[in-house]
């Protein structure tokens, strides 16, 4: 689209001209958020969305039909190659509330059952939920970018809202993620699955910035693949060595007595084998040090409370079975290596022996690693997934600044009871205090202040839970209840909180009393600490 400009303060680039500016406009209504060009894909904008602040008024700007717009620098964005998706993640299970807790302009994904993520941006919020995304038009059997309407119970796996720091939502509002989704919808361009994917797409809505996690990851798995077959490739050719060197050895033992030959064989057979053992194990022991690494990465982000802890169980789950194929790839080069000698040993001893144990190395590398990729690598996921539903109810860590009255939170109670459930009461972010009511065995319901020590993580509810005076009615109900006695089967601290927290009770055979004026009275209150996790 030509846009006319007054350029004030800037000197054009390569892709267009001093007298009108070829991009895509940013309207949220009549009003001019900013334009992006479509040759260097630099975008202007408004003063209130620019990432650092242009305090010394120094920015380049330009002025379009009477707007000035300044050059928006890049953002430094979260890439870490170990995860296929950047930033924390909230997953979505009850779709019957979900038009309630999704908002326009938010980043969603879906896990499909193939491994890959599709991503896209929510346009609209009603009875029905409208998208904005790459998606495949059938009439014209091609991809474009589109606006659809979209039943949320009918698409292919689990729904997730991608999370983004206060700092990028603060400086990208709704109004200009859905801008920006709305420009490129007429913007010229072919789907790319590397450069202009889904993700890129809604990654650069809702940031400013294109960006494919899935693709750095598996350029990172590629690059990791590579490695280790060109380390095998290294390592076929330096045994090979040790083959050749083996059977000058057994021709040269030949002008020496027999007893000498048995040895001289015997011990190149053992240098050879040892020689090769270490090799294949030093190539194991470097892929264990990464994968515990990675491992602790994702640990990482579950403490800081970036990933649920569904996504930790999976996320985990899929590094080790990664771990597993690069496994595959050096135990089918072994396997190929000594089967190939011993038939090239059979045809033609010698140099048979040689090119048998190249190329049986070479070939039981790629099988192994086509193998343990066809077989292992698709399983990841759906392993992943029957681990998480073993889970149950989803939590992430929080801050005390983050808890509300009614939460269920669970926090390190001692090492034969790491979970311990409670309902929060209110809590005290300059104390670092935090009043609950919880089941405990030797107390039965009572309602402490407890001190905040991370992590303390808080479950994730859907919108069909009880309201938050209601939960604690609920728990202080009990406080002092003779009848309500702990069972760590069937009425522990864990059901308690739930029987609290969710708004159908038919689960358990439990009954809420009510509060009376002089309920306080009766209340167990003490000051303790909770050991650190």
């Amino acid at each position: 689209m030509e846009l006319p400009w007054v350029n004030t303060n800037f000197k054009p680039c390569a892709y267009h001209n001093k007298a009108t500016f070829e991009g895509q406009p940013y309207y949220h209504g009549d009003q001019l958020l900013g334009v992006r060009c479509a040759g260097c894909g630099q975008e202007w904008l408004q003063e209130r969305f620019l990432f650092q602040p242009n305090n010394d008024n120094t920015r380049h700007y330009v002025n379009v039909d009477n707007v000035v717009l300044k050059k928006q620098l890049k953002m430094e964005v979260e890439s870490d190659p170990a995860f296929q998706v950047s930033g924390s993640r909230t997953m979505s299970k009850n779709f019957k509330f979900e038009g309630d807790s999704l908002k326009v302009g938010d980043h969603i994904a879906w896990h499909r059952p193939k491994g890959y993520w599709h991503h896209a941006i929510v346009s609209e919020v009603g009875n029905e939920v409208k998208v904005i995304q790459w998606a495949r038009d059938k009439k014209a059997r091609k991809m474009e970018r589109k606006e659809d309407e979209i039943d949320l119970q009918n698409q292919e796996g689990p729904l997730f809202r991608i999370d983004y720091s206060d700092e990028v939502t603060k400086i990208n509002p709704s109004e200009l993620v859905i801008a920006r989704a709305r420009a490129m919808l007429y913007a010229p361009g072919k789907y790319h699955l590397l450069r202009d994917n889904c993700e890129a797409y809604a990654s650069y809505c809702k940031t400013g910035f294109a960006q494919s996690c899935q693709v750095v990851w598996l350029t990172h798995v590629l690059k990791i693949c590579a490695s280790t077959m060109m380390a095998i490739l290294s390592r076929c050719f330096c045994d090979a060595s040790l083959v050749v060197l083996k059977e000058c050895t057994e021709q040269l033992a030949n002008l020496f007595s027999e007893g000498t030959v048995d040895i001289s064989i015997e011990a190149c057979q053992i240098s050879f084998d040892g020689f090769y053992c270490v090799g294949a194990g030093v190539a194991l022991l470097i892929e264990g040090i990464w994968c515990v690494y990675d491992l602790s990465k994702i640990y990482h982000k579950r403490a800081n409370g970036e990933i649920s802890r569904v996504d930790f169980v999976q996320r985990s789950i899929q590094r080790a079975v990664e771990a597993l194929v690069k496994a595959g790839c050096i135990g089918g080069s072994v396997a190929g290596s000594f089967g190939g000698m011993a038939i090239g040993m059979l045809i033609c001893p010698g140099i048979g022996t040689v090119a048998g144990f190249l190329i049986g190395g070479i070939v039981g590398g790629v099988v192994g690693g086509i193998f343990a990729g066809a077989v292992i690598t698709p399983l990841g996921p759906w392993i992943a997934r029957k681990f998480a539903s073993c889970i149950g109810r989803d939590d992430r860590a929080v801050e005390i600044g983050d808890l509300q009255r009614g939460d269920h939170v669970v926090f390190y109670g001692f090492s034969l009871h790491p979970r311990h459930h409670a309902i929060v009461v209110d809590c005290d972010p300059v104390k670092g205090k935090v009043r609950v009511v919880h089941h405990t065995y030797k107390n039965g319901v009572v309602e402490e202040v407890l001190d905040f020590i991370p992590p303390v993580y808080r479950l994730l509810y859907d919108n069909d839970c009880a309201a938050p005076d209601e939960v604690i009615e609920r728990a202080r109900s009990k406080i002092g209840d003779e009848t309500c006695k702990y069972s760590l089967a069937f009425n522990n601290c864990k059901t308690f909180a739930r029987c609290c927290k969710e708004s159908e009770e038919s689960w358990l055979d439990v009954s809420f009393g009510t509060l009376d004026d002089s309920s306080d009275d009766n209340l167990c209150v003490r000051e303790i600490r909770m050991s650190k996790a």
